[in-house]
């Protein structure tokens, strides 16, 4: 089941994914990732945090799919092409005033349907106070995924494979002729020693 989430609230995140948190400078880089991929194949994308404020950060990374919907601006939605990629890990700890870099394995399905595909790499602070996650606040990068058509399985062209067959059979057949006519001079030979031993 596709979860819609309040896209007013989280399509800031695409409108200021250098804003800061909280008082802090808190910001990420690159803004946007092109990639494209056949389906199936695998790649990585790596994106920067950097931590300006002077206190810690935990941040958790949340992967959404940009969809287009009938409000003002695109939904943001948990589907199922969210598996597509994947975090490296659940959470990630900033110092304070330093950077890290943070990877996400991206592989479409197999099955996947050509067409461009849209995702925040979000990140959401985690929140020691009762409340949780908070989805104001965070930031994220624009993943825009290409999924190329599957090029056609190569194959041997019957116009190459049938003048190939064709030189074959002619060799296999000029062998046995010369085989044949081998046998028979034998045989004539044979039977001409035979008729002058012959009284």
């Amino acid at each position: 089941m596709v979860h819609l989430l309040p896209a007013a609230a989280l399509f800031w995140f695409l409108l200021h994914c250098s804003h800061v948190l909280g008082q802090g400078g808190v910001s990420i880089t690159p803004t946007r990732i092109p990639l494209s991929l056949a389906a199936g194949d695998p790649a990585i994308v790596e994106v920067t945090l950097i931590n300006g404020s002077e206190e810690p950060l935990r941040l958790r990374p949340q992967v959404l799919e940009l969809l287009d919907g009938e409000e003002p601006g695109p939904g943001l939605s948990a589907s199922e092409r969210c598996l597509w990629v994947e975090p490296e890990s659940g959470e990630l700890s900033l110092a304070p005033r330093a950077s890290q870099t943070f990877t996400f394995r991206v592989r479409p399905a197999p099955e996947a349907a050509p067409g461009t595909y849209r995702f925040a790499l979000a990140f959401i602070p985690v929140l020691e106070k009762t409340g949780g996650i908070a989805f104001t606040g965070g930031l994220a990068s624009l993943l825009e995924l290409e999924v190329l058509p599957t090029p056609p399985r190569a194959g041997i062209s019957f116009v190459i494979l049938l003048p190939a067959f064709s030189a074959v059979v002619l060799a296999l057949l000029l062998a046995a002729l010369t085989i044949r006519r081998a046998r028979r001079r034998n045989g004539v030979e044979e039977v001409e020693v035979l008729r002058e031993r012959e009284p």
